[in-house]
């Protein structure tokens, strides 16, 4: 069964609807994609961005870990660790220096209150009773009880008055001198030897101001820093005999017994030797890295500790970290840590065992480091520190390689330009720059450090040096790298090349045509043509005019037998080129600035059978465009020495038989001196000339003004400017880098798009 024909049809149009509409989509979501955007990462570690260049990187700390050596020697290994984690290091916390309660130290004594009332007293040789019932019991009016084993004489006389409280002070001290004590109790004083004082059973603890004390009583003193013992040897030398009458260390407590004035002088002396002497003192742990911390200590004792018989014996205490290999030491002034580090480093670096030691280098290699140590120490090299480079040449020759391969033998002239051969209408490959062969980077050298052989061994991997030596050499060899190992400088050099080219050509004349001469050139045949009757004019360009029109402006007059062509021509060319390329280069290293194009030019062409079209040939590159080379050398006071060589060329003309062309080169090579940030003129050339000519019939085209009906006149001037500046710019640190690069991105187009966000593809 046949179907209808117009199905077909349908699904045709169908097909060319999804065709549309898919077209439509694609073109929808192309309108729609995000342009690409340039990328600058700002990842860097801010710690760094403003580290100076010159300046060293932190040495790293070895952790002595022993190794299986030969016999008789001890030998210690090392890993270098990052920097927020190298250890061990000294730690020095410095205290206050404050020991004691300078405020409580200087305040005045307490003064007893004054009371109403007053008398004088006058005792020659009178008996202890006698006088304790004038003051307590005819003064004061207070009951009293005398023990029987209280006896003695006084001598006391007070010119001046004195009130009933200092005439109570007055005779607790009588009392004590007589080993007697006045307890009140029951209501009354109770006067008793010294020695039953506190067996008496009227006497208790108790807490409060000393200023509330009648007679003879007992305080219990809290203690906050101090402990209970220390702070009995303290008071001892201030305090009567059995003063001290409880300490108890569990409770941290202290209690003192006394007569008021007694009690308010033992409080005053806790309260200036109960301080927080673990602020005040200054504590410095010192990690060893060669001798051993019991030996160590046992060295500072006889320096500086107790048994010294030195000014500052005791102000120090050393104690020995054996498990860490350390030295504690604690004292009360806290710039005396610095005087015992450094003599810890003298006492550590002074002998000590053999050992290995690692170093993690930052900006140096490791092989160039291990060089200048060989060259500062003296040594002896091994290993494969050693390099192979091309042979030495007399002067003026170049190398040649020959090499023999599947398709015959081949020379490689190894000039300044790279060459290939190849068959007719072949080529070299083209050239590229290269970083040159790769040399090994490890390196061992042997090192005579202070009368020490020391070992020391580059890593390349680990950009890492290895170096076994004494303790004291090992010192010798980190100052070294301290003043090698630091971060180099940068320069950026923008060089500038302007160049002008200005030129004006004029000529005009008269072309005559006679005879055949008419037709030679082109123009319409004369035969036939009675009078000088056809004038044609026309503005012709540069090229694509007929034989014998000249560009310019041209009048033909056409005659019965000749012709003439009146031509005038004036151009008038102006050409303004600003170059300016710039390269960041390392101090005292070699950049190269490369754009431009590669050139062949056929050097050599060799056609080994004869009558044959099949020839050999040898095409050497050359580089042209902007080029330019520099090495930098930067001193401290922002100086910079530059070695440059800048070339601007370009091919011109057209090719001659050979396919090569004319080059125009301006180039210079020169040394010169030019401080940061300072534009200097490094050359500059001025071409300036001047060109008139004139041809045609001999005599008459050299008259004055009518000299051009018989011929053409012409002249042309030219002026060519040329100045090369350079302006180079000490990048001191990650910053000033950053810096750069944004202000490139405001000036140079190709890096407009890193002004631009990206557009929300959500919106």
């Amino acid at each position: 069964m046949n179907r209808p024909s117009h199905f077909p049809r349908r699904s045709g149009q169908t097909s060319a609807l999804n065709t549309a509409i898919a077209s439509a989509v694609a073109l929808a979501l192309v309108a729609c994609a995000t342009p690409p955007v340039a990328s600058v990462h700002r990842d860097a570690d801010p710690r760094m961005l403003h580290a100076q260049a010159g300046t060293s990187s932190v040495a790293t700390t070895t952790t002595p870990a022993t190794l299986a050596t030969t016999p008789g020697t001890t030998t210690t290994g090392a890993q270098p660790l990052p920097e927020d984690e190298q250890g061990p290091r000294p730690r020095i916390r410095r205290g206050s220096g404050q020991v004691i309660n300078r405020e409580a130290a200087s305040a005045p004594p307490p003064v007893l209150p004054a009371t109403g009332g007053g008398a004088t007293f006058n005792f020659e040789g009178e008996s202890l009773h006698a006088v304790v019932k004038a003051i307590l019991g005819d003064m004061l009016g207070q009951n009293y009880v005398i023990a029987p084993g209280v006896q003695g004489t006084v001598t006391l006389g007070t010119p001046k008055p004195v009130s009933p409280a200092e005439a109570l002070n007055l005779l607790e001290m009588v009392l004590g001198w007589n080993n007697a004590r006045l307890i009140y109790s029951g209501g009354r004083y109770n006067i008793v030897p010294a020695d039953q004082a506190l067996a008496s059973g009227a006497v208790a603890p108790r807490t409060g101001a000393p200023s509330l004390a009648r007679g003879y009583e007992v305080r219990t003193v809290p203690l906050r820093y101090i402990s209970a013992s220390e702070m009995e040897k303290v008071l001892k030398p201030y305090a009567r005999p059995n003063a001290v009458v409880n300490v108890d260390n569990a409770r941290n407590i202290i209690s003192i017994a006394g007569t008021r004035t007694e009690l308010e002088n033992y409080l005053r002396t806790i309260e200036i030797f109960d301080v927080d002497w673990l602020s005040g003192m200054s504590v410095g742990v010192f990690p060893l890295t060669s001798g051993k911390a019991n030996k160590v200590v046992a060295d500072l004792e006889k320096v500086f500790g107790e048994q010294s018989k030195s000014p500052v014996a005791g102000m120090f205490r050393f104690m020995p970290l054996d498990g860490a290999n350390a030295v504690l030491v604690i004292t009360p002034q806290a710039s005396y840590l610095d005087d015992i580090q450094e003599w810890l480093d003298r006492i550590d670096s002074a002998g000590g065992d053999i050992q290995l030691y690692s170093y993690e280098l930052k900006y140096i290699k490791a092989k160039d480091l291990a060089d200048r140590l060989s060259e500062v120490f003296g040594s002896g090299r091994g290993g494969n520190g050693g390099s192979t480079g091309a042979p030495s040449l007399m002067p003026g020759l170049e190398s040649v390689e020959l090499q023999d391969g599947a398709n015959g033998s081949t020379a490689d002239i190894k000039g300044s330009g790279d060459t290939g051969t190849g068959s007719t209408g072949t080529t070299g490959s083209g050239g590229e720059m290269s970083l040159g062969a790769r040399q090994s980077g490890n390196a061992a050298v042997t090192l005579d450090v202070n009368g020490d052989r020391v070992g020391v061994s580059a890593v390349e991997e680990t950009n890492s040096l290895l170096v076994r030596s004494t303790p004291s050499a090992w010192k010798s060899i980190k100052d070294v790298i301290a003043r090698l190992d630091v971060m180099p400088m940068q320069v950026h050099i923008e060089a500038q090349v302007a160049t002008v080219q200005l030129k004006g050509d004029l000529s005009y004349g008269v072309n005559w045509y006679f005879e055949r001469a008419v037709t030679d050139a082109g123009l319409p045949s004369a035969v036939g043509r009675t009078t000088w009757s056809q004038l044609a004019g026309s503005v012709a360009g540069a090229t694509g005019n007929p034989a014998g029109i000249s560009p310019g402006m041209a009048w033909t007059f056409l005659g019965r037998n000749a012709a003439a062509v009146i031509s005038a021509l004036d151009q008038v060319t102006d050409v303004q080129l600003l170059q300016t390329p710039s390269v960041v280069v390392r101090n005292n290293a070699e950049a190269t600035f490369n754009v431009g194009s590669r050139i062949p030019i056929s050097s050599v062409t060799v056609n080994p059978n004869a009558g044959t079209t099949n020839t050999i040939s040898q095409v050497q590159y050359l580089d042209t465009g902007t080029i330019l080379k520099v090495r930098p050398r930067i001193s401290k006071d922002g100086m910079v020495f530059l070695d440059i060589v800048q070339e601007i060329s370009a091919p011109t003309g057209t090719p001659d038989a050979n396919g090569n062309v004319r080059i125009d080169t301006r180039k210079l090579k020169t040394e010169a001196a030019v401080q940061s940030g300072d534009t200097v003129m490094l050359a500059g050339l001025i071409d300036d000339g001047v060109t008139r000519g004139a041809s045609g019939f001999p005599g008459l085209s050299r008259i004055p003004i009518i000299g051009g009906l018989f011929g053409r006149q012409g002249s042309a001037t030219s002026r060519n400017e040329t100045i090369i500046l350079i302006t180079p710019s000490v990048i001191r640190n990650p910053q000033e880098a950053r810096d750069l690069t944004d202000e490139y991105g405001a000036r140079f187009r190709a890096l407009e798009p890193l002004q631009r966000k990206p557009r929300d593809p959500r919106k």
